[in-house]
């Protein structure tokens, strides 16, 4: 199945009402090049057995296509006839069938007026925008390989898919089908709710895809799925917005070019919503730009069972504005957030202004494997970034880590976990910072450079170190109370 804005422009024949009264099928056969070959109409009166009441027995539709159609073929080679497309001028006509499938009683057609108190009624109590919110749903299934469904062109000439744009809609691509767009919207607005569910298929997103813009967006992506978003991957965009991303199976792989932004985007700003993007059994999220988790609104990254986020080429950003939150859970043996981009800021941001908080947790044998990392870095000194690793095999794989840049940071080394560090360990960085590291249980924590508390004026570290079994080790000089507050228990 092939399907596209072109090829449906293109069918202009359709439903026509002459001045008589009579209603016409006009059905055309276009080449190639869009010009009309052929083109004939059958005419058909419409039922009115009641002032204000306009009603059609379905029978009357299909013999008077029947009849135009057979003789528009009978004007052209039938063999080179490509395809046929079906519209409507208007939507919405019901047609009541018996369990055979068979017509009860006449279709009430669109020009009946018989309940226009009732819809006088409707409109001055619910309202229209709560009544098409409610019943305006859909649903699209695209299945089987070599089946497409490609949107393009400009998001102002319509080069974009919207799954709930204001009531319930969903959209699935399976199978090895292929759905190809420029923007998409799950979930647009407030109050609507989309789910897309590519289960071995493919997206393919030329621009940017929300997920929850300002209603309800859910993306599951499934058994080998692959998704593709050549700019911005945005959930949870605004203030109303609710996006999450699941992401499972083997080999599926979404991949996004720029920006990842879990809770607000970056034309609006001071906006947001909740967003979480879910790994799990094999899946992969790869983030080719920026990451912005907590950005403005709440953001949740949950890696499982094998899940695996790679980042690179950008800066993660966790918990970045003041408000905002950001969560992390990395678990299992096999799960891991893989870092090799221009660094992380664990609560608060570049310091230009006041952040948020965020916590990054590691256990049962979950690895983070980062370049150097910020924890605790804004312009007003309250944000709060924590990383807590924990139970046997659990690892922290760093460059160098700063624990409380300008702001308050905490890490915890906890029950057997490992932190390795091939650069250097500063806790109490910058002036009116505070930074607090706990390592026991038997952890282990090594340092390849040098191992740093109280580093600055003004800042303060305190690293306390228990239990049988803990250990940590640096290559390089240790300075407590360097030019601040340093303390080693």
């Amino acid at each position: 199945m092939r399907l596209s804005p072109l090829a449906i422009r293109r069918a202009t024949g359709g439903v026509a009402r002459e001045p008589n009264g009579t209603w016409l099928i006009a059905p055309d056969h276009l080449d190639r090049h869009g010009t009309i070959v052929a083109r004939r109409s059958a005419g058909y009166q419409p039922d009115t057995p009641r002032p204000l009441w306009a009603e059609q027995w379905p029978q009357v539709w299909l013999d008077a296509l029947t009849q135009a159609v057979a003789e528009v073929a009978a004007q052209v080679d039938k063999a080179r006839v490509a395809g046929l497309c079906v519209s409507a001028l208007y939507g919405g006509t019901g047609v009541m069938l018996d369990a055979a499938m068979q017509p009860v009683r006449p279709a009430i057609i669109w020009i009946d007026r018989r309940a226009t108190e009732e819809s006088e009624y409707v409109r001055e109590h619910i309202g229209a925008e709560k009544l098409f919110a409610t019943t305006a749903n859909g649903t699209v299934i695209l299945d089987g390989a070599g089946t497409t469904f490609t949107v393009t062109g400009t998001p102002s000439t319509g080069g974009m898919i919207v799954v709930g744009a204001s009531g319930t809609g969903a959209f699935t691509v399976q199978n090895g089908a292929q759905a190809s767009t420029v923007d998409s919207y799950i979930g647009h607005l407030q109050g609507a709710s989309g789910t897309v569910t590519v289960d071995n298929g493919t997206w393919n997103n030329g621009r940017d895809m929300f997920v929850g813009n300002f209603g309800t967006g859910v993306f599951n992506l499934l058994n080998g799925g692959t998704v593709n978003v050549t700019r911005d991957t945005v959930l949870g965009a605004n203030t109303s917005g609710n996006g999450t991303i699941n992401i499972s199976g083997a080999t599926s792989v979404w991949t996004t070019t720029r920006y990842t932004i879990l809770g607000g985007n970056v034309t609006t700003p001071g906006v947001g919503g909740a967003a979480a993007l879910n790994v799990s059994n094999g899946g992969t999220y790869n983030a080719n730009g920026d990451m912005l988790v907590g950005l403005v609104g709440s953001g949740a990254i949950n890696i499982a069972s094998g899940g695996q986020v790679n980042s690179s080429s950008g800066i993660t950003y966790l918990g970045y504005s003041a408000g905002s939150s950001a969560t992390v859970v990395i678990d299992g043996a096999t799960s891991a957030w893989n870092d090799t981009g221009s660094g992380m800021v664990i609560g608060g941001n570049d310091g230009s202004t006041a952040g948020g908080n965020a916590t990054v947790t590691v256990r049962n044998g979950g690895r983070f494997n980062t370049t150097d990392v910020l924890l605790g870095n804004d312009r007003t000194h309250t944000s709060q970034g924590t990383v807590t690793v924990t139970g046997l095999g659990s690892t922290w794989n760093a460059s160098s880590v700063f624990v409380g840049w300008d702001s308050r940071g905490t890490i915890n080394i906890l029950d057997r976990a490992t932190f390795a560090l091939s650069g250097n360990l500063s806790i109490g960085t910058c002036d009116c910072s505070f930074g607090t590291v706990n390592v026991s249980g038997g952890s282990t924590v090594t340092i390849g450079g040098n191992w740093t508390i109280g580093e600055a004026s003004d800042g303060s570290g305190i690293m306390t170190v228990a239990g049988s079994g803990t250990s940590v080790t640096a290559t390089g000089d240790l300075r407590a109370g360097s030019l601040g507050t340093g303390t080693l228990n």
